[in-house]
């Protein structure tokens, strides 16, 4: 698996895939295109180990290019935000989905399947602590970009003070305000899940370095106090999992 061709127009969406990939392997050359005219004209010209198609293209659709193409492709592996959108696909070539937002994990295994089938080395399992080697290899961020409504967020990371979900949404706190994004808590884990981010409960991450002291109850349950008044209460598993990474 050495060459790959990943269709997608959202410049940051495609970003995202990108660093997990040469995540998954390094060596990785993996060419982009934006529309499905562009990606017609690489598959055309160049031969391909696989490709990563987005099915919401602006012109025409990533199932109207798979009519296009004549066959035989190589793997095409659909990605998509609505399942019901893969129904359509699955005669055309496609061999897998992936859905929005891309969950690492489900695309070790997805690289890993697609290794096989080209006999190239598997990708590295996780190690036996249990860490997933796709994840850690991913670069973090200094700034990210939330997209709420018609508005584009550019957040300094560091500037984040807590991350609260609230049902199907989830609000992100910084200093000029909150976004509130429709999203669950655990579609942002990848995002936050490294220090100085710590998940405390079901519903609340937080920013180590904001808060101002912790306290512990009789019990051993910590509460995160904010200089505003804001207090936050761990549950007793994560009092006690903070307890032992930070030796306390």
């Amino acid at each position: 698996m050495k060459t790959l061709l990943l269709v997608e127009d959202e410049e940051f969406a495609a970003k995202d895939l990108k660093d997990l990939l040469y995540g998954l392997d390094p060596t990785l050359e993996i060419r982009t295109a934006k529309t499905a005219s562009e990606a017609l004209e690489a598959i055309d010209t160049t031969s391909y180990d696989a490709i990563f198609l987005d099915v919401e293209l602006p012109g025409m659709s990533g199932i109207e290019m798979l009519r296009k193409l004549p066959g035989p492709l190589p793997p095409v592996i659909l990605v998509t935000a609505h399942a019901l959108q893969a129904l359509d696909a699955f005669g055309l070539g496609v061999s897998q989905c992936l859905l929005k937002p891309v969950d690492p994990n489900r695309l070790r295994l997805v690289y890993e399947s697609l290794a096989a089938a080209v006999g190239t080395e598997p990708a590295p399992q996780a190690s036996a602590e249990g860490f997933s080697p796709v994840r850690e290899s991913v670069p973090v961020r200094e700034h990210l970009l939330f997209r709420q409504g018609q508005q584009i967020h550019f957040v300094k990371r560091s500037s984040i003070t807590r991350v609260h979900a609230d049902g199907g949404i989830t609000r992100i706190f910084y200093p000029q305000g909150s976004i509130t994004l429709q999203k669950s808590l655990e579609e942002l884990d990848a995002v936050f899940e490294s220090e100085p981010f710590f998940r405390i409960n079901d519903d609340d991450i937080v920013n180590l370095e904001k808060v101002d002291r912790f306290t512990s109850s009789a019990n051993g349950q910590l509460t995160a106090h904010f200089s505003e008044g804001l207090e936050l209460a761990f549950t007793l598993d994560r009092s006690r999992f903070f307890e032992e990474t930070h030796g306390i």
